[in-house]
């Protein structure tokens, strides 16, 4: 402890000895889902089911597929789901 009306100096923690952690080894976007979009490929023009996170359940041909979406048709219609909001697809 530091005597009454001195001011001790503060210095950092020093990291424990030895060797540095590795950085950990990045993975190329292509490595990512490579399963998924495999999955995803066999779909192209096929009718699916796509349930949503809010619970909506979605049915219509996958006319095609991005990093980020799914692009439904759906009556007619071009419908642009983001993968994120997709629970699960049958």
């Amino acid at each position: 402890m530091a005597k009454e009306g001195t001011v001790q100096e503060w210095t950092p923690e020093k990291p424990p000895a030895g060797k540095p952690k590795a950085p950990a080894k990045e993975r190329k976007p292509e490595e990512f889902g490579v399963t998924a979009n495999a999955y995803l490929a066999d779909l192209l023009h096929k009718t699916v089911t796509v349930h949503l996170l809010d619970h909506t359940t979605l049915t219509g041909v996958l006319l095609g597929v991005d990093r980020y979406h799914l692009i439904l048709e759906l009556n007619g219609k071009k419908l642009l789901v983001p993968k994120h909001a997709i629970l699960f697809m049958e």
